[in-house]
């Protein structure tokens, strides 16, 4: 009798064994759902078609020029640009969507693609380290729960923009960090991602090591203290990478590079509390479970939660020192800069909710359905505040996946692909709203993104692209902003236009990665005398 019962305990125990690993690729499987399904649905919004066409003008000459065909990729007047190259961002993002577009066709999904194979690449490292750890299945679901249900981590790595890249990287770095044990090869590999999340994001990096010199000087030199081989190994190749940006890709060549933000310390702080407000409101990270992760981490030895949220301090420190936001000109964080720690924020709110229910409850799978209703909904966010209302986000996402509404760039490029001549030149307004179009539609001319008069490195572009020098031929006006095209038109009195067609199709793009500007279904009853999609022709005389 007893040789049975000890025979079915050691059959349980070996089907236990085999329930995480069971979570964690069931997991990795609806992450790549959530990551790959639709992915070339909506049109390029205007950041994704900045990096996009930048991609294009690595097709056409191998370097990020800023002329792409007859257009030029002049976001907000050339903010970006030094000797007709745009010089004020690091190239990764350009290069990796040239290569997919090269081999795909230069479409959305071909531009979107080598960064969703990013984020599908930072879940499979999230999940090898869950495995690493070894923790009951219950650890597992309510990691994969957290993990899952933080649609913000997938609808930035859906993005052609450098959020997927920057959090695989991160993700990789903070791992070897941890794990490299004396292996060179793991050190050099720790190297060459920190090169590349350099070449992705210049804030983005700095932030990291600032977060990793100061752990490495409480804790981690305890453990695994660094020889100086061991440093020249770790930074030859972000050093290399970093004189290949000085020299090519310098953002203080540019006018960008001179936009730090000179808000007093006070606004300062004032960003700084937006910044976890607006973590918070974009479920980045459960608000909430903040100060009883602070409290575990004082009361427990474990000093892993320490370690995590010293670094998330020290990371929002230094977003919002480097940042060029200035809180005069809105009232929101902007909460992309936190994307390449959304993997350390999950890890936080998953550690912290299974602390708190192992301290609360003896059944250790109730974490399971507190973590379903704390990182599936917004309910624990806040959400009965919200302009939203509460919701089951996850929900909405995978109904948006199933059958996502129309957008307005597309509608709009297929308008302009039937309907006008090559060469023929536009004015969109809103003017940050031309460059979807003019990757989706590129036959067009789009004028008037440059202020007269042409000078230094624009002298010799062609009159159109300069503002109120000459009259588009067409004009596209998105929503609301036809009234500031009306009273353009009125006082420069240069050229009439009669109303071509109306699209009808809510203005704006509401597919954006930042929950608090994101809707999961299409708007219908809006008024499309005001918030439709209205073009212009200009009359001849």
């Amino acid at each position: 009798m007893s040789e049975s019962v000890n025979f079915s305990i050691g059959i349980e125990a070996k089907a236990r064994q085999w329930v995480a690993p069971c979570i964690l690729v069931v997991t990795l499987l609806l992450a790549a759902l959530l990551l790959f399904v639709h992915l070339g649905h909506y049109a390029l919004w205007d950041d994704e078609a900045g990096d996009a066409l930048e991609g294009k003008a690595v097709m056409q000459s191998g370097d990020t020029q800023a002329k792409v065909g007859h257009n030029i990729n002049a976001y907000r007047n050339g903010l970006m640009i030094h000797n007709l190259r745009v010089e004020g961002q690091p190239p990764l993002s350009a290069y990796l969507t040239a290569v997919s577009m090269r081999c795909l066709g230069t479409n959305a999904l071909a531009a979107r693609l080598p960064f969703a194979l990013c984020g599908l690449g930072c879940v499979g490292v999230l999940l090898w380290w869950v495995w690493k750890w070894k923790g009951a299945p219950v650890t597992a679901a309510v990691f994969a729960i957290a993990l899952l249900c933080n649609i913000s981590f997938f609808l930035y790595a859906r993005q052609c923009h450098y959020y997927g890249p920057s959090m695989f990287f991160f993700t990789v770095i903070a791992f070897l960090y941890l794990h490299w044990k004396d292996n060179r090869w793991l050190l050099a590999v720790m190297g060459i991602c920190s090169a590349l999340q350099m070449a992705s994001n210049y804030t983005f990096f700095v932030a990291l090591y600032f977060c990793l010199f100061a752990d490495y000087m409480i804790w981690q030199r305890k453990v695994q203290p660094f020889k100086m081989a061991d440093l020249a190994v770790l930074f030859a190749p972000s050093l290399a990478m970093g004189l290949v940006l000085l020299a090519w890709w310098n953002p203080f060549h540019t006018q960008i590079g001179h936009r730090f933000a000179h808000d007093t310390f006070l606004q300062r702080m004032t960003l700084f509390f937006w910044h976890w407000r607006d973590l918070n409101h974009c479920e980045m990270i459960l608000g909430i479970l903040l100060l009883p992760a602070l409290w575990i981490a004082c009361t427990s030895r474990d000093a892993w939660l320490r370690r995590a949220l010293l670094a998330l301090a020290l990371y929002a420190i230094g977003v919002t020192v480097l940042s060029t936001q200035t809180i005069t000109d809105t009232t929101v964080s902007e909460t992309r800069y936190f994307s390449s720690i959304l993997p350390l924020l999950i890890a936080i709110e998953a550690i912290t909710l299974l602390r708190l229910t192992n301290k609360i409850s003896k059944p250790t799978w109730l974490a399971i359905p507190v973590a379903a209703i704390a990182f599936g909904t917004n309910l624990l966010h806040g959400g009965l505040f919200f302009p939203e209302g509460v919701r089951f986000t996850i929900a909405l996402f995978a109904r948006e996946l199933w059958n996502p509404p129309d957008d307005p760039y597309t509608a709009t490029t297929a308008w302009i692909n039937e309907n006008v001549r090559e060469g023929a030149s536009i004015w969109v307004s809103p003017d940050y709203m031309a460059y979807p179009l003019m990757f989706h539609a590129p036959k067009a001319v789009y004028a008037w993104q440059l202020t007269p008069p042409p000078s230094g490195q624009f002298s010799g572009l062609p009159l159109i692209h300069f503002q109120r020098t000459v009259a588009p031929d067409y004009i596209i006006a998105f929503g609301p902003n036809a009234t500031q095209v009306a009273d353009t038109l009125l006082q420069w009195n240069c050229a009439t236009y009669k109303a071509e067609a109306v699209i009808n199709i809510y203005w704006k793009d509401l597919y954006r990665p930042e929950l608090f500007w994101r809707r999961f279904e299409a708007i219908h009853n809006f008024n499309s005398n005001t918030d439709a999609i209205y073009i212009l022709k200009r009359v001849e005389e």
